[in-house]
C-alpha cells in the first residue's frame, strides 16, 4: 500500500516524462525486497548509488545485491566483505551476495533536462507576469487617484 501512496505522491509533482524514472526507483526497492535478482528497463538507475564509494552506477558496473536486498558494485561489496560480514546500509549480517543484472535506459537523462527547460520557461513567464500584474497595479493606483 505504501508503493502506491508513494507512486500517487510522486506523480503528482512529475510530468509525464518523468514516471518512468520515478516507477524505476520503486519497482527497484520493491523487487529487492522480494530477492528478485534479475531486473530489466531501470531507468532510474543512474541516480542509484553504491553506498559504499557513492557513485552511481552506470551502465557497464558489475552489480551485486547482498541478502538483505541492498546494492553495490561488485568490487565493492566483495572488498567490504572481507573486512566486515555485516552490510554496509543495515548492518544485518551477510548471506552472501549474488550478482544482478541490469538493463539501463538513458532516456531518463533527456527527460531531465528537457523537465528543466520547461521550468525555466515557466520560471520566466512567471517573472515577466508577475512584474506586468505589479505594472498594472501602479497604472490602477495611478488612474484611481
Amino acid at each position: 500500500m505504501q508503493y502506491i501512496a508513494a507512486v500517487a505522491a510522486a506523480a503528482a509533482a512529475a510530468t509525464a516524462a518523468q514516471l518512468p524514472n520515478i516507477a524505476g526507483i520503486l519497482i527497484l526497492s520493491k523487487c529487492l525486497r522480494h530477492q528478485e535478482v534479475i531486473l530489466t528497463n531501470m531507468s532510474a538507475a543512474p541516480g542509484v548509488l553504491c553506498l559504499i564509494c557513492m557513485e552511481c552506477f552506470s551502465k557497464d558496473d558489475c552489480v551485486d545485491s547482498t541478502s538483505c536486498g541492498h546494492i553495490y558494485h561488485s568490487a565493492c561489496i566483495q572488498n567490504w566483505l572481507t573486512r566486515s560480514k555485516q552490510c554496509p546500509k543495515c548492518r544485518i549480517k551477510c548471506r552472501g551476495n549474488r550478482k544482478l543484472f541490469l538493463d539501463f535506459d538513458d532516456t531518463g537523462n533527456e527527460a531531465a533536462k528537457q523537465f528543466e527547460k520547461h521550468y525555466l520557461a515557466l520560471q520566466k513567464d512567471y517573472t515577466e507576469v508577475n512584474e506586468s500584474n505589479k505594472q498594472f497595479k501602479e497604472e490602477n493606483r495611478i488612474i484611481k487617484n
